[in-house]
């Protein structure tokens, strides 16, 4: 079933984010919440101090309006590293009802929601996969429930290794082993498509708290990065379920290095697999911008 079918049921999906750090995490929320396409069913925060990250995205979840169940996943990942932080994580929760919220457990919530969807249901996983792990150590199960996943992470056509893999090599080791119908996009595809600054201001068009959340934290980020733009990682995994025909695959399997100064290389294999990976896509900047600033995300508690 194409997700550009017009007739077609929206598709179920979780995304499971670090937000706070990258500001492309923000995009990918609002992608998701902004595309007929898809229906979000839960949200799973991962990587560090989750529960920070899970009230994010409840108080965007709030500006907007929506009601969606939220997890916090483990604080320490599968191989033992630190959890990287960029350091104005905290400065991005407002006063308001989000500083109490009490997410529940993001294991529970994936299980529960793969049973819930079964055979429908996608992950976006736009984060260090250890949350996702720890689920398919604790319920294997999983693996065959799920339509697919849609990875945002991985770097192949050079051996350095990229950020989301890096920080949990165990984990997203375990994750491509699980034969689970996988999507990816690595860095070396994400870093050609960038939102400049110019465009800041469509992305949070009003006065209300989202759109003044996003301006800012857009502003944080590259101000952070000394870089005048935003390249939206992120929101080119969620656009795999929304363009999809914007895209050019090729399949195989990726093995990640486990361990030693290497721990998070990526090599892909082309051949038979559950894995295929983008190679290129179209200019996706107008698509992932129109959704972001979406008017109908400001319809009701975003302009307020």
């Amino acid at each position: 079933m194409s997700t550009e079918d017009l007739g077609a049921r929206p598709i179920p999906v979780v995304l499971d984010t670090d937000i706070g750090s990258d500001v492309d995490d923000v995009q990918a929320l609002l992608m998701v919440l902004a595309s007929p396409e898809l229906e979000l069913v839960g949200v799973t925060a991962s990587y560090g101090d989750t529960l920070l990250r899970a009230r994010l995205v409840k108080q965007i979840c709030d500006w907007v309006g929506v009601d969606v169940p939220i997890g916090a996943g483990p604080t320490t990942t599968l191989s033992g590293r630190d959890a990287w932080v960029a350091g104005h994580e905290e400065s991005q929760l407002r006063d308001g009802p989000a500083r109490a919220f009490a997410p529940v457990d993001a294991v529970d919530l994936l299980v529960d929601l793969s049973r819930d969807h079964a055979g429908r249901l996608q992950v976006i996983a736009v984060a260090p996969q250890t949350t996702l792990a720890a689920a398919l150590r604790s319920h294997s199960d999983i693996a065959g429930r799920l339509a697919g996943l849609t990875v945002m992470g991985g770097r192949f056509e050079a051996a350095r290794p990229e950020h989301n893999i890096e920080c949990d090599a165990v984990a997203a080791s375990e994750v491509f082993a699980a034969g689970i119908p996988t999507r990816v996009v690595g860095v070396d595809v994400t870093v050609r498509t960038r939102i400049p600054r110019a465009r800041f201001s469509e992305l949070g068009p009003g006065t209300g708290p989202l759109d003044t959340f996003v301006r800012e934290v857009h502003e944080q980020w590259t101000a952070f990065t000394g870089e005048p733009f935003s390249i939206p990682h992120d929101p080119l995994a969620v656009a795999l379920l929304t363009r999809p025909s914007a895209f050019e695959f090729e399949r195989g399997h990726v093995a990640v290095t486990t361990d030693g100064p290497a721990a998070g290389r990526t090599v892909f294999t082309a051949g038979p697999g559950h894995v295929e990976r983008v190679v290129s896509h179209a200019d996706l900047t107008d698509h992932v911008v129109a959704r972001i600033a979406a008017p109908h995300l400001r319809s009701t508690g975003g302009t307020r």
